[in-house]
């Protein structure tokens, strides 16, 4: 059976009067105390982090891979039996001049040109249509009820495509000029390959303050659908059968974690097929190789920097 989660090591909170504070200020810690030792954060693959004025509290974060930021905020209590659970949504603000901004919407890709682009994602809650132009997924962090186990889970769709029915076409130089042919795609963001970047560098932040691997990995997909919007702004969603959602989950400790899992799957949605690993080796295809599974590897703080260096060096 898999060690117990020691939340004592690190956190102190109180999840029975206050789930929603309690599971924020987990998140927080996780998030803080993984940027103390310069060179084992610079492993993980943290490039940047910085806490965002908002009513609500969210984050904005450079990770490894990418030349945008991701931004984080709180959401609301998701409710899963035998566990607390809470949801934050996750954004990703492409830089202007990466590739990633060709595959977002119009509308957003305007607003990624604007002077005060960078500006605005410093505090992009103060600004709501980020968040809904750039929202990729959302990210749930979950505690049993009998505080023995943590899981991790990611929520994303392979790709968020939408459909301009009518078309779009703009004015320019007198004459209309078509953007997006009638039917044609205006956006087709790979949502979870970009989310995962992100959720790669927390579950691996995660390892790290537990100080203990993962003991359950799964990977739930289901069927997804497109959007479509015509020229009067309406908006309906129909099936996509080459386009997929899913519920990645990292599991710490003697959890009931497929329970869980069950629990965050997506409402009205075909379930296509599951991936489960306790470790890194066996079924973990595609996430044999991830961070999560060895960086507490690290530690011990009188070896973590020589250790750290061979990672980044390659002396595994």
């Amino acid at each position: 059976m898999a060690p117990e989660v020691e939340f004592g090591r690190f956190f102190k909170g109180d999840f029975d009067d206050d789930p929603a504070a309690a599971l924020q200020a987990l998140l927080r810690a996780i998030l803080i105390r993984s940027q103390f030792q310069p060179t084992v954060r610079h492993v993980i693959g943290w490039r940047g982090l910085r806490q965002s004025a908002a009513a609500v509290e969210c984050w904005t974060a450079k990770v490894a891979g990418g030349a945008g930021v991701f931004g984080v905020f709180v959401l609301d209590l998701e409710p899963t039996p035998g566990w607390s659970t809470a949801r934050f949504g996750l954004c990703y603000f492409p830089d202007p001049q990466e590739p990633l901004v060709e595959r977002v919407a119009l509308q957003a890709a305007a607003v990624a040109q604007r002077e005060d682009y960078h500006h605005r994602i410093r505090d992009f809650l103060q600004h709501p249509e980020l968040a809904s132009l750039f929202g990729i997924g959302t990210f749930l962090l979950s505690v049993g009820s009998d505080r023995r186990a943590l899981a991790l889970a990611l929520q994303a769709a392979s790709a968020q495509r939408t459909l301009a029915g009518d078309g779009v076409r703009l004015p320019k130089d007198g004459a209309m000029v078509e953007l997006v042919p009638s039917g044609g795609v205006d956006q087709e963001f790979p949502a979870f390959e970009t989310a995962l970047r992100f959720f790669e560098v927390l579950a691996a932040s995660a390892t790290l303050n537990l100080e203990q691997a993962p003991s359950r990995l799964i990977e739930s997909r289901y069927s997804a659908a497109q959007t479509v919007y015509d020229s009067a702004g309406r908006f309906q969603m129909e099936p996509a059968p080459d386009l997929w959602s899913a519920v990645l989950l990292v599991g710490y400790g003697p959890g009931e974690f497929d329970q869980l899992g069950l629990a965050l799957a997506p409402v009205d949605a075909a379930r296509l097929g599951a991936l489960k690993a306790d470790g890194p080796e066996g079924n973990a295809d595609g996430y044999g190789e991830k961070l999560w599974w060895r960086v507490h590897a690290l530690k011990d703080s009188r070896a973590s920097t020589r250790r750290a260096w061979a990672w980044t060096n390659g002396r595994r």
